[in-house]
Order: C-alpha cells, then sequence, then structure tokens
C-alpha cells in the first residue's frame, strides 16, 4: 500500500505540555527545518529533555524563501515534487485546500502549523548559530551563539539536522578554460530576473536544474540544459491524478513497473505547457524540463550537451545536491 496520508491519520492536537523527565538523556537538535522540527516533536512526546537550536527566527529550514537565517536555496517558483499526501508527516496531513504540489510558501506554512499543533515550539531557541560540538567523557559540549551571547552546554546526544542545500557545491577542481561571463549556483537563483535576455547554461539535471531550466526557456534569450547522461523526466501528473499516487503491487514483475515509468515519461500532456529554445536554432523544441516534470530519473533516453560558445553572456548552475557537475 502507497504511504498517503489522509485527514483520517491526522493525531489530535496536543494542549498539555510534555513536562522532560531528568532521568531521561539529554538531547541536542542542531536546525529547525523539516527533519530538526520531526525530531523534536519525538523527543517532546517521549519527554526526552532537548534544546532546538535555530540560526533563523522561522521554523521551515530550506523552505522559507529568503531565510533570515542566510542559508535557503529556495526560489520563487519551488515547489515539491513529491505529492502533499505522500510528503506530509504521517500524523498531521497537509491541509485539504493545498495543491497537489504544495508550493514553497505552503510547505513552510505547513511546518509552522505543525509545530503548533503539536505544542513544542517553546521548546525552540531561535536566532542560535552552533559553533562547535566537541566529545567530552560520555557527552557532547555544544558551543552556540545567540541573543545573550555565547555559551557551552553539555549534552548526552546531538542530532545533526542542519540539512544539505545551504552548502553549494562546486566542481572539484573547476572547469577548465576561462569563462568571461557570470557564473553562479542554483543555491543563488531567486527569481527570473537574473535570466532576462541573457544566454544560460544549465549544467546538471538535478530538480533545481530543470526548474532553472523551464524559468530560463520563458525569459532569457536562449537556454541549454547541459547533462552528464540521459534521463527520463516523469510528468508530475498521470492520468490526472500525481503520478506518485499511482502505484502497483509488489509482487509484479519489474517490467511491469518498467512499463508504467516510460508511461509517464511519454504520455501526453496533463500539465500546463512548456517548451525550451533550441540554442542553435531558437526554435522552441520539447525538451525534458517541464515545470511539473522535475525530479525523478531512470534510464537513459540520450545525452545533450552544450557547445561552447565565445562572446556570449552565460550562468552556470549545478544542483546543491549533486556531487559534483560533470564537465561539458
Amino acid at each position: 500500500m502507497s504511504y498517503l496520508v489522509k485527514e483520517k491519520h491526522r493525531a489530535p492536537a496536543r494542549r498539555t505540555p510534555v513536562a522532560p523527565d531528568p532521568a531521561l538523556p539529554r538531547t541536542c537538535v542542531i536546525g529547525a527545518g523539516s527533519s530538526g522540527i520531526a525530531a523534536a516533536k519525538a523527543l517532546y512526546e517521549a519527554a526526552i529533555p532537548f534544546e532546538c537550536y535555530e540560526a533563523g527566527t522561522v521554523v521551515g529550514g530550506n523552505w522559507v524563501y529568503d531565510n533570515p537565517n542566510g542559508r535557503s536555496a529556495c526560489y520563487d517558483t519551488l515547489e515539491i515534487n513529491t505529492s502533499c499526501p505522500r510528503m506530509a508527516f504521517s500524523d498531521f496531513p497537509m491541509p485539504a485546500d493545498y495543491p497537489p504540489y504544495a508550493m514553497h510558501h505552503q510547505v513552510a506554512a505547513y511546518f509552522a502549523a505543525y509545530v503548533e499543533h503539536f505544542g513544542f515550539g517553546d521548546r525552540i531557541t531561535f536566532s542560535t548559530t552552533v559553533d562547535h560540538v566537541a566529545r567530552s567523557g560520555n557527552g557532547w559540549l555544544v558551543t552556540v551563539t545567540g541573543p545573550d551571547g555565547q555559551r557551552t552546554e553539555e549534552f548526552d546526544a546531538v542530532i545533526v539536522a542542519n540539512g544539505h542545500h545551504w552548502d553549494a557545491r562546486w566542481p572539484e577542481p573547476a572547469y577548465p578554460g576561462t569563462f568571461a561571463g557570470e557564473q553562479i549556483h542554483a543555491h543563488d537563483y531567486r527569481t527570473a530576473d537574473q535570466l532576462a535576455g541573457r544566454d544560460v547554461v544549465v549544467v546538471g539535471s538535478g530538480n533545481s536544474a530543470l526548474d532553472i531550466s523551464v524559468v530560463a526557456a520563458e525569459h532569457a534569450r536562449t537556454a541549454t540544459l547541459s547533462q552528464r547522461r540521459g534521463q527520463w523526466v516523469l510528468r508530475k501528473f498521470l492520468l490526472g491524478k500525481p503520478s506518485d499516487q499511482i502505484s502497483l503491487p509488489a509482487w509484479l514483475p519489474w517490467w511491469v513497473t518498467a512499463a508504467r515509468l516510460r508511461l509517464g515519461a511519454f504520455s501526453p500532456a496533463t500539465s500546463p505547457s512548456w517548451d525550451c529554445r533550441s540554442r542553435r536554432t531558437g526554435r522552441a523544441s520539447r525538451t525534458p524540463c517541464s515545470p511539473r516534470a522535475s525530479g525523478t530519473r531512470s534510464s537513459p533516453a540520450g545525452s545533450r550537451r552544450s557547445r561552447q560558445s565565445s562572446g556570449s553572456t552565460a550562468i552556470g548552475w549545478c544542483s546543491s545536491t549533486a556531487p559534483a557537475c560533470p564537465p561539458t
């Protein structure tokens, strides 16, 4: 059975505070993004004493556009690529009025509602960074800096939930040769204004890369998607439903699942129209960069690589989750 969180799975709101049990190991949680608040909620309900430190002023981490912690990679068109019932916490469904794939501000609001619903918001210390964590006997010394200055506290356990999207990963070693244009990472992309009227090369085909490719196709002068290898790009909708909600019994042979994936990749469009423009001809061409198709990859479907272009302005990107972007 597919993982689908429905309204009937919603846990009752917690109205009575849970007092921590001092006999249990004291725990430090670093970060109040999606994983940090899930860990904090589990500790809170188990009466385990803990402190959750968040560098910003709100929960939500990477899903908060222009997060005050300065580390979010969220851009204005970002939406989830897993449908709401499959992304939601198991005991807290997303609101029924959300679209099948929620936008970033809706996800951020959902996380804030999760903390409020289960009543542990007062256990999160905001505007506080964790500077250092070191072993101390059987425990840990955690040094933090907050509004009242720096201090060091001792914990029995540490849960690191600071995410990985905040740390942009560039190719190492850097691309050979010289390039006179602007080169930035997807982590620093926010709006289409950064691409308008420019020749853009998007390096990589992760989720962010495909989202940015779509925006580049609509607003840049030309847009080129450079990939290490070909990818299957699956639509977010299949037969009018979110494609990740269409599951098959686990006992079926693999070729049946493979056929379903191909159907998802080649089925007629069930989402808004899209196109990318060929760098060589300037003509619209249907390439795998649909705003409803970012994310899932399978077997190769033919590789495309960008050509070098002299005298043009281009922007290079790579996915913040990829080990490194391939040379073109």
